[in-house]
């Protein structure tokens, strides 16, 4: 059984805010956002942007491609239908390549 992949914000939430003891407030103070920003992104409302990566990076020292990684990696699982979706479309107005 494949492990479900985890979303930046349960990874910022467990692995750096609650395991650091702070508060929502005393992060989003160390990232320059507003708590209502942080709290969205918490609450998936928002997405994990390139400007919010680099910040975190920064503040953690975990790699910006970690955190990337992990946005892309929920980006993919999130959108699979979809994929598949254009997938099946895309293959149907391919036509057959000659050999």
């Amino acid at each position: 059984m494949k492990r479900p992949k985890t979303h930046p914000r349960e990874m910022l939430y467990e692995e750096v805010i609650k395991a650091n003891n702070l508060s929502v407030k005393e992060f989003a103070d160390k990232m320059l956002v507003s708590e209502e920003e942080l709290q969205e992104f918490l609450e998936g409302q928002q997405d994990l942007s390139i400007d919010w990566m680099i910040r975190i990076s920064i503040i953690t020292g975990v790699s910006l491609e970690f955190w990337s990684n992990l946005q892309i990696r929920h980006l993919l699982q999130k959108n699979a239908d979809l994929y598949g979706k254009l997938e099946n479309l895309l293959e149907k107005n391919i036509p057959p390549t000659e050999e």
